[in-house]
């Protein structure tokens, strides 16, 4: 059987884009790989277009733009096996980036 533990999510860098950082417990025994799966709110998740797949137990993945929620889980799959979805995570991007304005030029 293939298990998903635990999911966590923590927010490594924010600008008007956020990057974050999904990161589960390790399957024991350790399957094949996990894929990472993200919708919008309302929206139903596409299994069939992970946003990351690989064989670690964390993925960087660029976040929603201000103002927008992205939400997530993770599956393990090994060879044609898949798991369930893990708990679902979400993050809001609420931290606005203003851009720093330079004078140049003579006065005007």
């Amino acid at each position: 059987m293939i298990k998903i533990l635990a999911v966590l999510i923590a927010i490594t860098g924010v600008a008007y884009g956020a990057t974050v950082r999904v990161s589960w417990d390790a399957n024991d025994p350790t399957p094949e790989g996990y894929r990472v799966f993200i919708r919008f709110e309302d929206d139903a998740y596409d299994y069939t277009q992970p946003a990351w797949q690989g064989a670690e137990n964390n993925a960087v993945l660029d976040g929603p733009l201000f103002g927008q929620t992205h939400y997530y889980v993770v599956r393990a799959y090994d060879g044609n096996l898949e798991s369930v979805d893990s708990n679902e995570v979400s993050y809001t991007n609420t931290s606005v980036s203003i851009p720093k304005i330079t004078h140049v030029g003579g006065n005007s």
